[in-house]
């Protein structure tokens, strides 16, 4: 088995067999596969950079269905669930063959211990393979500068 996560595109390989045959003790077969996605989400992850406590980002993100049959899309779930990171849409929805879905990620962070957030959007499917999607979130929360007159 060949396995193909995170490949998309042309995909070759050599399976070398060792043989006792006298006449042919090494065979060379070379398999040329395309590896076709399912389920394109993009982006695959959201980097929002330095942000300010507080202030509110927002990302798109879109869900297309290539393959030719509908897939459900049976649950969507965001972590941390720390109410930083949300999405307008989180019901399960049905994406026919050929459609897109688009989502509005809302990021309002807040400065956590060492400063960094990351969290993901998780696309769980009825499919056996995607059975999920993730949209990786990363940010660098500053605290907001508050200047005083002397």
């Amino acid at each position: 088995m060949v396995s193909t996560r995170g490949r998309k595109g042309m995909l070759r390989k050599v399976i070398h067999i060792h043989t006792n045959d006298p006449l042919a003790k090494d065979i060379n077969l070379r398999i040329s596969m395309k590896v076709l996605e399912t389920i394109v989400i993009n982006p695959r992850s959201i980097n929002f950079g330095t942000v300010l406590e507080g202030k509110e980002y927002k990302k798109k993100i879109t869900i297309l269905n290539k393959g030719r049959k509908k897939v459900k899309i049976t649950n969507i779930i965001i972590t941390p669930s720390t109410q930083m990171i949300r999405l307008d849409h989180v019901s399960p929805f049905i994406l026919a063959s050929g459609c897109v879905k688009t989502f509005t990620l809302t990021f309002r962070p807040k400065v956590v211990k060492n400063g960094f957030v990351y969290g993901a959007a998780v696309f769980r499917t009825d499919l056996d393979y995607p059975s999920k999607v993730v949209v990786n979130i990363y940010a660098r929360v500053q605290r907001k500068i508050v200047q005083t007159n002397k």
